[in-house]
């Protein structure tokens, strides 16, 4: 969520960090642990969830509620373009934004 609020206010650069720590929840090792006699592990679905979240509304500026798939992108300084498929309403729609 704190990638997500930071490129809602125009700081995508400081998003990256943010988004790249959830996405690569389930992809890095020391994120399994014991605690006591209980292991916490598995998967981390709202990591990967706030991880796609920034994506589509943060980085790419997408709004579904307003009714379309037109992208407003606001990406870190490093990234060029962005080209995706997403389900939506029963289709699939390409979303490409940048150059």
């Amino acid at each position: 969520m704190y990638a997500l609020t930071a490129c809602m206010i125009g700081r995508p650069d400081n998003a990256y960090p943010l988004f790249m720590k959830s996405a690569k929840a389930d992809l890095q090792g020391g994120g399994k642990e014991w605690a006591g006699l209980t292991y916490i592990g598995g998967t981390h679905p709202a990591a990967a969830g706030g991880a796609y979240m920034t994506l589509l509304h943060g980085f790419l500026g997408l709004d579904p509620a307003a009714g379309k798939l037109t992208p407003a992108p606001c990406f870190p300084s490093h990234w060029k373009r962005v080209k995706l498929s997403v389900w939506r309403r029963g289709a699939w729609h390409e979303i490409e934004a940048g150059g």
